[in-house]
């Protein structure tokens, strides 16, 4: 008894095979695309809570240079 996993892969169709490459192709662009995206954000919202922390301290630097 023969099961559809058990051919080779040259048995197997043209459109087969270049619909898996799409496909796999097309994981990847999202795979990238996402990693992307991922940083990106990441490096703003780093950039801006920096930003943030930074601003604090000159304040409480002002704030201490009063009360002095």
């Amino acid at each position: 008894m023969k099961g559809p996993f058990t051919q080779d892969l040259s048995s197997r169709s043209v459109r087969v095979r270049i619909l898996s490459t799409m496909l796999a192709f097309m994981a990847g662009g999202l795979l990238i695309a996402g990693f992307v995206s991922y940083y990106v954000q990441f490096t703003v919202l780093d950039d801006r809570v920096n930003a943030e922390l930074l601003q604090e301290v000159n304040e409480f630097q002002r704030i201490a240079e009063l009360r002095q």
